[in-house]
This record gives structure tokens, C-alpha cells and sequence, in this order.
């Protein structure tokens, strides 16, 4: 998985000329897509209204909107899995999810699309609440978006691994894990924290992320540019295994070479040069 391959060494004349191809672009080169801010603004201004409904309890809010395992699995009341999105328990709360939603859901949308996110997101985001309550015992309920925000964190992390190649396999997957702990791993355990919804949503974005690259890999791999690349020499050294009529000297590269500086396309730059 490797993006730069080593240098090639090519005689030409008295010199040995060095080239490699690195990747130059991929999809992330192109930049976020002007729409993430709108959608990301109207995502937050709809989490925001619901909490506002659930807080001053307007049209029974406070009753209608969280998840609860009767309301749900004896009523059958199945849309309260994505009301129970919207509600918060606190501001405290509430700040708590949109710190990472709002980042995440400008970086999601932006490279990857309103598929991904916001639909994608909010649709399994449900399926998270569901998994979670058939945890809880009868009396159990459920409010928050931390589901949706940790789907967005592992849905993040796990394209950024597949689909930024201008680094090794092995860094790239270092830095997720480093991020992932550093974001996601509780500091604390709180009775109130539903840490199986954060399970479910995490794991969820991590299967629903390696779908999706699974299904465009086609036009994830066409965005990726490459060049080759021929370095121009700094400084010479003596190479000793030269005749001794003309001694050769090996270029020490640095940067791309000039085309008008490069011995493959300058005859006169072929000769030996001696000293």
C-alpha cells in the first residue's frame, strides 16, 4: 500500500539518473464540496429545535420524543428511534454531542456526499437506538445523538484509512486509532451514559463506512493522480569504480529536475564530465 516507489537508477551517458512515482492527488485533494456548510448548519439547526421542543416540553415533547423499549417494541412506535435523536436530557448534553457532530458532519458531507451524510447517518442512527433498547430492560429509554456521533467518528476514521493513500497503510491506521482513543474511549463511567449506543453506532459506522468505500472504490482510485518524478543534483561525489581517463560523478538529488536540465532529453548534458 505503499505510494512512492523506490528510486529507479537509469544510465544515461556518464550519469545515472533517478526517478520515482508518487502520488500526487487523490480524493481528498479536491477539497470539501460547497455544500457542507449549508448542510451542516441545517443539520445542527435541526438537532437544536428538537432539544429546544424536548426542553420546554412544547407539544408534549418531552413525552412523544424519547426512545423507549415499551413505547417501541409493545406500541410499536418505531419513529421514536430517530425523535429520540433530536432530544437532549441537558445544554450540557447537548454541547457534549455537537462539538464532534458538527465537524464531523462538515468533513462527511463535504468529501463523501448528502448519502452518506446527513441520510446515511441519521437512518442508522436509529438502528443503533433499536440495538441499544433490545439491551435495557422494560422501564429503559433513550435520548441523544451520541449513536449519530460516533457512527460519524468510526464512518470518518474508517474512509480516511482507506481512501487517503499518500501515507502508509500503517500510519494512516496508527493515526485512527490514536484519534479514535483519544475522542471515543470514556474517561469515566456514568450511570445516566448509554455506552452501548456508543458501541452500536461506532460499529455500525465502521461497517456501513467499509460499504460505502467498497461500493465506489471504482471512483475513489480514479481521482488518484500520479507523477514520476526526476530529482536534479545539489552536489557530486566521486565515484572511485570510474576509469580513470574520465571520472564519473554520482548526483546527490534533491528536487525535480527541469526538462531543459534533464540528460534525457539534453543530448549535451550526456557527456562525461571530468575533472
Amino acid at each position: 500500500d505503499r505510494t512512492n516507489e523506490a528510486p529507479a537508477a537509469q544510465s544515461i551517458g556518464s550519469y545515472q539518473a533517478f526517478h520515482f512515482t508518487r502520488l500526487k492527488e487523490n480524493w481528498f485533494s479536491k477539497g470539501v464540496s460547497k455544500s457542507a456548510e449549508l448542510i451542516t448548519l441545517l443539520s445542527l439547526s435541526a438537532i437544536l429545535l428538537g432539544s429546544s421542543l424536548f426542553f420546554s416540553n412544547t407539544f408534549g415533547a418531552a413525552s412523544l420524543m424519547p426512545a423507549t423499549v415499551t413505547g417501541v417494541f409493545e406500541h410499536g412506535e418505531y419513529w421514536r428511534l430517530w425523535t429520540a435523536i433530536f432530544a437532549h436530557a441537558d445544554l450540557g448534553h447537548l454541547l457534549s454531542n455537537m462539538l464532534l457532530f458538527v465537524p464531523f458532519a462538515y468533513f462527511l458531507n463535504g468529501y463523501f456526499g448528502s448519502f452518506l451524510f446527513p441520510l446515511l447517518g441519521f437512518v442508522t442512527g436509529g438502528l443503533a437506538n433499536y440495538l441499544t433498547l433490545k439491551t435495557m430492560g422494560s422501564g429503559g429509554s433513550l435520548i441523544g445523538a451520541s449513536g449519530v456521533v460516533f457512527w460519524m467518528g468510526a464512518s470518518w476514521l474508517t474512509l480516511y484509512v482507506l481512501v487517503e493513500t499518500k501515507e502508509s497503510f500503517r500510519r494512516r491506521l496508527g493515526k485512527a486509532l490514536a484519534i479514535g482513543a483519544a475522542l471515543f474511549l470514556p474517561q469515566s463511567f456514568e450511570p445516566n451514559i448509554s455506552y452501548a449506543c456508543h458501541f452500536f453506532g461506532f460499529g455500525i459506522g465502521m461497517l456501513s463506512a467499509a460499504s460505502f468505500y467498497y461500493l465506489n472504490q471504482a471512483k475513489f482510485k480514479a481521482a488518484d493522480i500520479y507523477e514520476t518524478v526526476v530529482e536534479e543534483p545539489e552536489s557530486w561525489e566521486y565515484n572511485p569504480s570510474a576509469d580513470s581517463r574520465a571520472i564519473m560523478l554520482r548526483p546527490v538529488f534533491s528536487h525535480a529536475l527541469p526538462r531543459e536540465l534533464d540528460s534525457r532529453y539534453n543530448p549535451s548534458l550526456q557527456r562525461c564530465r571530468t575533472c
